[in-house]
């Protein structure tokens, strides 16, 4: 009964997380159903948690600051009620998902709705060649905006960065799908992802899937004498193959994002260090979850604002370094023992490295890569895949 109510809750979430266009206006039911989903199980999360001494003992220092930091946000900070309990749930269910009993059926449920995610960026990227140029698509883009939708932009009319809310783990199901699958679903899948990715435009997602790829070539190549000097030769070859239209593209790149996104990033981390560092003690302890800066730039208007672009900087913000060190520590520590296998930590170091640019970590897509790689983990346990390489 459990099983099945967990199911459910499951699909409601990631139909959400990958539905966000058009159905933006229920993140709280997404939300709920996540929460439901990890306590409904807290029976197993909790057996989980016993399995290891040291856990079990950090975990309740973990859980002890949470209640500080939340009583502090509320009383001395005066922060808003939801945020603190938003923020709060966030630092908690993150936690918690790497305790739950991971299930083979939650694999296929978010591969099948990120897949229909991917299928719509291909479409939307196809209809906007075919029928909007440079002077006619200004009104769908504004819609995007004015809505908080994401964004739909072009610099040239021919190609169109097609970046709707609810792309965050596209990158993360390719990961998936290579590491998962097999035979002609693996690479017809992939292929999807990887042109959903392209039409998106979004270099973060490059720089993710690139580490990606060269960490599995490290994991999988036997590195004999021979094979360094034959893998050298090729590598070499490659460089000199590529790096020309490759330096070119990242110019054209990086051109662009000077222009917009990185000063945006640059000011958004000046801000919020800027913020927490008032004074010592709340550089060492934070400016309590949910905090807000009342500030406006020529950039933006920052007041109220709970989502930046750097997020890991905002948690940073609000939890300060003691407890922000811990935080990443911790999770470290609980992604070696519950993840486990090197293929799947190589798939969560590349989900965070590009999260790190977007604000895509910590938060509910960051709940669901914990629940997907420990249900990857039970797969590979079951079947005994001896070569994966369990750390």
């Amino acid at each position: 009964m459990i099983r099945n109510i967990s199911i459910v809750m499951f699909i409601i979430t990631v139909f959400l997380l990958t539905r966000q266009l058009p159905f933006n206006e229920y993140s709280k039911i997404m939300n709920m159903s996540l929460a439901s989903l990890i306590f409904i199980n807290i029976k197993s999360v909790y057996k989980n948690i016993f399995q290891f001494y040291i856990i079990n003992k950090l975990l309740f220092v973990y859980i002890l600051y949470i209640i500080l930091l939340f009583y502090i946000s509320f009383i001395f900070y005066d922060n808003q009620l939801s945020n603190i309990v938003r923020f709060t749930m966030i630092l908690l269910l993150i936690i918690l998902a790497y305790f739950l009993n991971g299930e083979k059926i939650y694999i296929s449920i978010f591969i099948f709705f990120i897949s229909i995610q991917a299928i719509f960026v291909i479409s939307f990227e196809i209809y906007l060649i075919t029928y909007f140029d440079l002077k006619t698509y200004m009104p769908i883009r504004h819609y995007f905006l004015d809505n908080s939708l994401g964004d739909i932009y072009t610099f040239n009319g021919a190609f169109w960065y097609v970046q709707p809310r609810g792309n965050a783990l596209l990158p993360f199901g390719l990961f998936v799908t290579f590491i998962y699958y097999k035979g002609f679903i693996k690479y017809f899948l992939s292929a999807i992802f990887l042109g959903a990715i392209i039409c998106a435009g979004n270099f973060a997602y490059i720089l993710g899937i690139s580490f990606f790829a060269l960490m599995l070539y490290i994991h999988y190549v036997k590195w004999t004498i021979k094979n360094i000097v034959i893998n050298g030769f090729l590598i070499l070859i490659l460089i000199f193959t590529v790096s020309v239209p490759i330096y070119n593209s990242f110019s054209k790149v990086v051109e662009k994002k000077a222009l917009s996104s990185n000063p945006m990033r640059i000011e958004q981390a000046s801000v919020l260090i800027d913020n927490v560092s008032e004074n010592i003690i709340t550089l060492l302890t934070g400016k309590g979850l949910g905090n807000t800066i009342n500030l406006q730039t020529s950039m933006r208007d920052y007041t109220n604002n709970i989502y930046y672009e750097l997020q890991i900087i905002y948690a940073l913000n609000q939890m300060g370094f003691i407890y922000f060190i811990y935080f990443i520590l911790f999770n470290v520590i609980l992604a070696l023992t519950y993840i486990k296998y090197k293929i799947l930590l190589i798939t969560y170091s590349s989900y965070i490295l590009y999260g790190l640019f977007n604000p895509y970590i910590l938060d509910t897509n960051h709940i669901i890569v914990i629940l997907i790689l420990v249900s990857l983990k039970k797969v590979f346990d079951e079947k005994n895949l001896l070569n994966t390489r369990s750390i």
